[in-house]
């Protein structure tokens, strides 16, 4: 897949932000708890 066909199929946008986002902080919680101090 390319990022023009990416762009142009606009449903499939606001799943995978939120997917992104999902996964971002999820990293950022675990990475959060495993970092001592």
């Amino acid at each position: 897949m390319n990022n023009l066909d990416f762009n142009l199929s606009p449903p499939d946008i606001s799943p995978a932000i939120k997917l992104h986002r999902f996964f971002l902080s999820s990293f950022v919680g675990f990475w959060l708890r495993s970092t001592p101090g």
